[in-house]
């Protein structure tokens, strides 16, 4: 009968830990880190924000079509692709990829990873570490560059090896 009454007991305290806090932060090289546990003591972080889920609802995500009127006479340019971009609100390279895809007139489906828990699960449920990230068909892309965007698109020929080495050069200078 006493193991049971401590069953019980222990009941409400595995409630409290299904609905734990999500929180986001910064650390000193500029990564965006999500995760149930606060940051760690001693690490300089800024930006904490502690996320309660159990005070969000789940919203639709947004669908975000061109701007020009579409219709099956007149498909837009890059209606093929599959988009999928997750977002923090504030983020200027969220921003930058957003309008490189209005401005080509390339539909694509927004997660805002603030807006909910549900959207804060489906960018874990993809390894989601840092925004924006982006799936163009089935390819993947952490960060932002518009050059590999326009590369997965088809809007440009795949750069040579050199050219990557290049860039992947300038990269590690930058750093």
């Amino acid at each position: 009968m006493k193991s049971s009454r401590f069953f019980l007991a222990l009941i409400p305290l595995l409630a409290v830990q299904a609905f734990a806090d999500i929180y986001s932060w910064t650390d000193k090289n500029g990564v965006k880190h999500f995760s149930n546990d606060p940051p760690p003591a001693g690490e300089a972080v800024t930006d904490v924000i502690v996320m309660e889920e159990s005070a969000v609802e789940a919203p639709e995500p947004e669908k975000t079509e061109p701007e020009t009127e579409t219709s099956p006479e007149n498909p837009p340019d890059n209606a093929q692709h599959k988009v999928y971009i997750y977002v923090e609100p504030g983020s200027e390279m969220c921003d930058q990829a957003l309008a490189f895809f209005n401005q080509n007139n390339i539909p694509y489906t927004k997660f805002d990873i603030t807006a909910s828990a549900d959207e804060r699960q489906r960018f874990k449920n993809v390894q989601g570490t840092g925004v924006p990230l982006i799936f163009i068909d089935e390819r993947r892309m952490d960060g932002w560059s518009e050059e590999v965007a326009r590369e997965y698109l088809g809007m440009m020929k795949p750069p040579t090896l050199n050219e990557k080495a290049a860039r992947a050069l300038d990269a590690a200078k930058r750093q």
